[in-house]
């Protein structure tokens, strides 16, 4: 368990508080950032052993720690999920939101499907989540704003302008690709070896053109899903860098460079749109 609490964190002041969940099948995390004074004061993480039951997990988090159900002025979650698609906006219609994800990935049941505007890219993400699970951060949070783990990254590599951008966890990678500036790629691949990795992101650029020997790439990911692939991925790539935490905002001081990376999209959430 992660469990960092800058001083000046007062239950009183929730209320000026604004509360990201990130929820995966690896854990739960969250992080506090403080509106008034432009500083992130908590993180958590709590890792849900493999083999667990998930909402029982989930459950027990949401039931002993008291953050969780505090009155904030904003709470949103960050669900870690390859069951997404992107619809241009002018495709979209929101009565078929559940049938567009379903031909893409499935039908599941008792699943509520949910989707999220990206003025950035002029699209919808298309997501869908346990009900079980969506009662429950309901229960806990009203009013919860849910949003894809695509969205930061997205958004990220457009505010950095970077030509490619991916992201690796738990046997997955997505990748984004944009061609002066604007917007025009993203996918989640799975990867049943590192080796994947090299294959997928090649496969990506030379549809657009892309040498990937020539182009920037940057990624983000725990360290014990990407270092294996990265390394692979060096030997064709001489432009390989890690994507980096924004310096622009304020951190409790133990919440050091190393877990800024780690949990890069929890705290991007704070940013996106709404």
């Amino acid at each position: 368990m992660i469990d960092l609490i800058d001083e000046t964190f007062d239950v009183s002041q929730s209320v000026n508080y604004s509360l990201c969940l990130q929820i995966a099948s690896k854990g739960i995390s969250c992080c506090v950032f403080d509106t008034l004074t432009g500083k992130y004061i908590v993180l958590r993480h709590y890792p849900c052993e493999t083999g667990s039951d998930f909402m029982t997990f989930c459950s027990n988090v949401f039931g002993e720690d008291e953050l969780l159900s505090l009155p904030c002025k904003r709470s949103r979650f960050l669900l870690m999920s390859e069951r997404s698609t992107l619809v241009p906006e002018p495709l979209f219609a929101e009565k078929e939101a559940e049938n567009i994800l379903n031909f893409n990935h499935g039908k599941r049941e008792d699943e509520v499907t949910m989707f999220r505007y990206m003025p950035s890219v002029q699209a919808y993400s298309i997501f869908s989540i346990p009900a079980s699970l969506h009662s429950l951060l309901q229960q806990y949070q009203p009013g919860i704003q849910g949003f894809h783990h695509s969205q930061p990254l997205i958004e990220w590599s457009i505010e950095k302008n970077k030509a490619v951008s991916f992201y690796i966890y738990n046997g997955n990678m997505d990748v984004v690709i944009l061609r002066d500036g604007h917007f025009l790629f993203y996918n989640t691949y799975h990867l049943l070896a590192p080796a994947d990795a090299v294959y997928f992101l090649a496969g990506a650029l030379n549809t657009f053109d892309l040498n990937i020997n020539a182009t920037e790439l940057a990624y983000a990911g725990t360290f014990a899903d990407v270092s294996d692939c990265i390394e692979l991925i060096k030997p064709f790539c001489s432009r390989i860098t890690e994507i980096e935490p924004s310096n622009a905002r304020i951190y409790n001081y133990a919440i050091n460079e190393t877990l800024r990376k780690q949990f890069i999209h929890l705290f991007n959430l704070h940013e996106c749109v709404s």
